[in-house]
């Protein structure tokens, strides 16, 4: 079984690629946080993962979402592997996404000029049929 489900901050702003005038390709990555306590602290750890999205998957992410945009994707992970420069193999997993949700971020006005507006979340949820996995 190949399935990976994550829910995390897009990094940066998506990249979209048109490949052969006809399939279009997302590339992105996401920061997921873990706690874990060790004695009385909670410790965040950080993990950063790289996604591409393909087709009308691949256009709702780049028109919709944004850097700090919270996104839930599920999907499969792909290796791919290669020959560096110097002759070494070299491997990069990257999550190949079929269903997601993006969790826009809507501002609601603060009540205090000096109170920062806490974002309220709406939620898009996207099935795409044509992920070629």
């Amino acid at each position: 079984m190949n399935t990976v489900c994550l829910l995390g901050r897009c990094t940066a702003k998506p990249e979209l690629k048109r490949i052969n005038d006809t399939v279009d390709l997302v590339k992105f990555s996401i920061a997921c946080n873990e706690y874990r306590k060790s004695g009385d602290d909670t410790i965040k750890d950080t993990h950063f993962f790289d996604c591409e999205a393909w087709d009308s998957g691949a256009r709702v992410i780049a028109e919709q979402v944004n850097k700090g945009d919270l996104l839930a994707i599920s999907g499969k992970l792909r290796q791919s592997t290669w020959q560096s420069t110097d002759g070494t193999g070299r491997s990069k997993v990257i999550i190949r996404v079929g269903n997601f949700t993006i969790a826009k971020r809507a501002f609601s006005e603060a009540t205090e000029p000096a109170k920062k507006a806490e974002p309220t979340p709406e939620l898009e949820t996207v099935n795409d049929e044509s992920a070629p996995f």
